[in-house]
């Protein structure tokens, strides 16, 4: 009987397992599997790098995993807060005129003279009582010294400052001296007295100074130590305005090196927590970023259509289907559920962290409201709508992935936490850390992307792993659309150089160069292809070619060159100011939005005002083609395609680089390919390849000059 109990817990487990299907056990058995693999390579890691000297620049260690993930915390908490100042400042703007706004400014901050109006003191005492209490707690926490704190603080923001400090604090700062000036000298410099501006600013800017300090003491408990011990390196003890410590309750400690390098390393600590002066550079990268994925009509296709296919392969479609139908109140309830829980998009993130409430498009000037529209700013209309779809495009489909995992089940806060944990790594989890060195190359601007394609490919290839079946479904389907490499190359013929299939690396022409084994370019219709890779989740493995991404660009731009083409932007005859003009304009056209100021927009005024761009042949380009583009669907023009892949092989076979059976071969090919599809080779740059090729090669055998005289293209 004393046993009974251990009878029944193996029933209760035994019962378990045979409930699993088929399908669940198979996933199980990956997840057991992909981690015994894990453990194995990373004890091998650790034997060849006994001292992490590498490991701790590629690597993630429990340290790393720990401090983002306290930093992430403090991050979501600061968009909260963020969203609760734009609630404020709307709040204030529909409940108050714009003269009691001044007048509650000026009680707020020491400037009224008299009594507080009647029908604005239950308002007074409440912010005041607010601010008050913040400044108490920045007392309280170090963050303020007792004999720094105001009576009637309220900060002061000057209008002109703000416009030329968008991305750091809007607040006029002490080392500007302007806290004794009268209040007719602070207007006349431009000091704002919107109510609804400056109180939600004021209140937003302290709790983030308070989550500060609050996450340097979380840091500080669960990591410094008072003497130094071998691996710990000693955190800045040095101080601000005011006689405030920089580094809060960690400075003069000592942390374990990695901790310190997260810290300075991350983006969002040095730019949330303004630990360290702002990087110009990682500023520049993540707006042109924001440019040419948020702002660009395209990458929504994109973004949709590679999440799509993991939510194929994930089997989340009909819980998609689900979330999708749901009616306002439930969908809403379900997303706040995840936002609490972690839900977020890290370039979104980004900016709302630097959006101290801006002035109401009302108040702008028609000219500035419409430029600031046209370049899709964060508070303008515009900006509002192309950034909330860039979310939701990402949004559903964790979103549907959580609620599968959750539906009809009795929900613990871990269990939440958890299946949110597991949808966001289906879709990329962006606030998981990056290796240092990884983040360092992404946030700089050398390969701006690989953060995406470092997290996706792993959880990709897991997924398929998973799903062996869907995969085999999808395959078939690639297959019959001949969009598969394994599918025949004869088409690519006609395809330009940059779009033809290079394999694996570059090196292995007959393996796929991503995980699901698509071509990179699909024919659709006429002369039209799409570009299929691009759709795709996970890492393009298609060449060994390294750009150096936004720092490359730069350089080339720097150099007089296109960065995406390489073509020359100037001439040498052109003047200096000319050859800065054309290599700004270059410069427009691939980092400002495309669809306004950036390639496409450009594109469309061309060619409105009748003097249309040319396209890859020299051709003019029109409305229909640029719009084509757009969704990255791109025109080939055969004839000419096939003529320049027959003049390469007759060019690589002159320099002996293949064989004249090679070269017979793949000419024969294109020869079958351009009579099958009807195409027409110019046979006047053919035969002058071949004569070229004759004066080089004056011992041909006479039976491969025959072959080739009778080349009937």
């Amino acid at each position: 009987m004393a046993c009974n109990w251990k009878i029944d817990e193996n029933a209760e487990e035994t019962t378990r397992v045979l409930k699993l299907s088929l399908g669940e056990k198979w996933e199980a058995g990956v997840d057991k599997a992909l981690a015994a693999a894990g453990k194995k390579i990373g004890k091998v890691a650790n034997k060849l790098d006994k001292d992490r000297k590498i490991l701790k620049y590629i690597s993630t260690s429990k340290n790393v995993k720990a401090v983002s993930s306290m930093v992430n915390d403090n991050m979501s908490d600061a968009v909260n807060m963020a969203r609760d100042a734009s609630t404020l400042f709307d709040f204030i703007q529909n409940n108050m005129t714009k003269a009691d706004g001044v007048t509650l400014t000026r009680a707020l901050g020491g400037d009224l003279e008299g009594e507080v109006p009647t029908h604005l003191k239950g308002m007074y005492e409440k912010f005041r009582n607010l601010i008050d209490t913040n400044a108490d707690e920045l007392v309280k926490i170090g963050a303020l010294s007792e004999k720094s704190k105001m009576k009637d603080y309220l900060k002061r923001y000057y209008a002109g400052y703000m416009e030329e400090h968008k991305k750091s604090s809007v607040a006029m700062g002490e080392v500007h001296k302007r806290k004794d000036l009268t209040l007719d000298e602070r207007l006349e410099l431009g000091m704002l007295e919107d109510a609804s501006f400056v109180v939600a600013n004021t209140l937003l800017e302290q709790k983030k100074q308070i989550g500060k300090y609050k996450l340097l003491k979380q840091l500080a408990d669960a990591f410094s130590v008072d003497e130094k011990i071998d691996g710990y390196v000693r955190v800045s003890d040095e101080t601000m305005a005011g006689g405030t410590l920089k580094w809060g309750a960690l400075a003069g400690k000592y942390v374990p090196d990695d901790v310190m390098m997260e810290l300075k390393a991350s983006a969002s600590v040095a730019d949330t927590m303004a630990f360290l002066d702002k990087n110009f550079v990682i500023d520049a990268v993540d707006h042109i970023k924001v440019n040419v994925t948020v702002k660009n009509p395209g990458t929504h296709v994109y973004n949709f259509g590679s999440n799509l296919q993991v939510s194929f392969l994930n089997g989340d479609l009909p819980a998609l289907a689900e979330v999708m139908s749901m009616n306002k109140a439930d969908r809403t309830k379900l997303w706040e559920l995840g936002k609490a829980l972690g839900l977020g998009n890290e370039l979104m993130e980004y900016e709302k962290l630097y959006s101290n409430i801006d002035v109401k498009q009302g108040d702008q000037g028609i000219f500035k409201k419409l430029a600031s529209n046209l370049y899709m700013s964060e508070n303008s209309l515009m900006g509002k709508k192309i950034r909330e779809a860039y979310a939701w495009e990402d949004e559903v489909f964790k979103m549907a992935s959580f609620y599968k995992r959750i539906k009809g089940k009795t929900l613990t806060p871990e269990m939440a936490k958890k299946a949110m944990k597991e949808a966001m790594n289906d879709y990329v989890d962006y606030s998981t850390p990056l290796p240092p060195f990884i983040k360092r190359i992404d946030k700089n601007g050398l390969f701006p992307f690989v953060h995406y394609a470092w997290k996706s490919t792993p959880r990709v290839a897991t997924i398929i792993l998973k799903n062996p079946l869907k995969f085999v479904a999808l395959q078939s389907a690639l297959y019959a659309a001949g969009a598969s490499m394994f599918n025949d190359n004869e088409d690519d013929a006609a395809k330009p150089k940059w779009a033809k299939e290079k394999g694996l690396f570059g090196m292995f022409p007959y393996l796929p160069t991503n995980l699901f084994g698509a071509k990179q370019w699909v024919h659709t219709f006429g002369d039209n292809h799409i570009n299929l890779g691009r759709s795709l989740p996970g890492m393009r493995m298609g060449g060994l070619s390294v750009d150096l991404g936004f720092i490359g660009a730069t350089a080339s731009l720097i150099q007089g060159r296109d960065p995406l083409y390489k073509s020359e932007i100037y001439k040498e005859t052109d003047t200096t100011m000319v050859a800065v003009l054309k290599t700004l304009h270059k410069a427009s056209i691939n980092y400002l939005p495309s669809m306004t100021f950036g390639r496409y927009g450009q594109q469309w005024l061309s060619i409105a005002s009748g003097n249309a761009p040319k396209n890859h042949y020299g051709e003019d380009l029109d409305f229909t083609e640029s719009a084509q583009r757009i969704s990255g669907v791109r025109k080939f023009n055969a004839n000419k395609e096939v003529t320049s892949s027959i003049k390469a092989v007759i060019k690589q076979w002159k320099y002996d680089n293949i064989d004249d059976k090679e070269m017979k071969y793949r000419i024969s090919e294109m020869k079958s390919y351009a009579k099958e599809h009807d195409i027409k080779v110019d046979n006047k740059k053919v035969n002058s390849s071949l004569k070229a090729a004759k004066k080089a090669k004056p011992k041909l055998e006479k039976d491969v000059w025959h072959w080739l005289n009778k080349v009937n293209l």
